[in-house]
C-alpha cells in the first residue's frame, strides 16, 4: 500500500473511531444523568432503525445501531480525511470541505432525528444536536491535527491580494 493511502486509511479511520466513541460517551452519559440505562439511546435509535419504535432495552436494536453508527462514522471519517489530503495539496477546495461538512452535519442530524421523532421524543433533538457537534468538533480537531498543511493552505488562500497593486491611500 502507498504510504499516501495509508496515511488517509490510518487517519480516516482514526477520526471515525473518534467521532464514534464521542457520539457512544455523550449518549451513555446523558442517559446515565436521566437515570436511565447507558444503552438507552442505543437501544430506541436501533428499534427505529429495525422499524420497530420501541424504548425497551434489547441486544439485537443496540447491536444494530452500534453497528450502523461505527460504519457511518468509519466512512466519514475516512472521507474528511481524503477531503483533508486534498485540502493540503491543492487549499483552493477548502471551500468544498467546509461545504460538504456542513452539508453532511445538516443531513446526519436530520437522518438520527428522524429516527428519534417515531421514539415520541424520548431522545430529545438536543441531546443529538448536542453529541453530533462534539463528534464534528472532535473529529474535526483529529483531521487539523493529522493534516497540519490544511491550516497552512486555507491561510494562504485567504491572504488576497490587490489586483490592481494600489488599494487607495493608506488609513489612519
Amino acid at each position: 500500500m502507498k504510504p499516501e493511502h495509508q496515511r488517509l486509511l490510518t487517519n480516516g479511520l482514526l477520526a471515525g473511531t473518534i467521532g464514534y466513541v464521542v457520539i457512544v460517551a455523550f449518549f451513555a452519559l446523558a442517559n446515565v444523568a436521566q437515570g436511565r440505562s447507558p444503552l438507552f439511546t442505543a437501544a430506541v435509535l436501533g428499534n427505529a432503525l429495525l422499524g420497530e419504535p420501541s424504548t425497551s432495552i434489547a441486544v439485537a436494536p443496540v447491536a444494530v445501531y452500534n453497528g450502523f453508527h461505527l460504519v457511518a462514522f468509519l466512512l466519514l471519517g475516512t472521507v474528511a480525511a481524503w477531503l483533508a489530503g486534498l485540502v493540503e495539496r491543492r487549499p483552493q477546495w477548502w471551500y468544498l470541505l467546509f461545504f460538504l461538512a456542513l452539508v453532511v452535519f445538516f443531513h446526519l442530524f436530520g437522518a438520527v432525528a428522524s429516527l428519534a421523532a417515531p421514539s415520541g421524543s424520548a431522545v430529545p433533538l438536543w441531546e443529538v444536536l448536542g453529541a453530533s457537534l462534539l463528534a464534528l468538533v472532535a473529529m474535526s480537531l483529529w483531521v487539523w491535527r493529522a493534516y497540519p498543511g490544511v491550516v497552512a493552505g486555507v491561510r494562504e488562500v485567504g491572504d488576497f491580494e490587490d489586483p490592481i497593486g494600489d488599494s487607495g491611500p493608506p488609513r489612519p
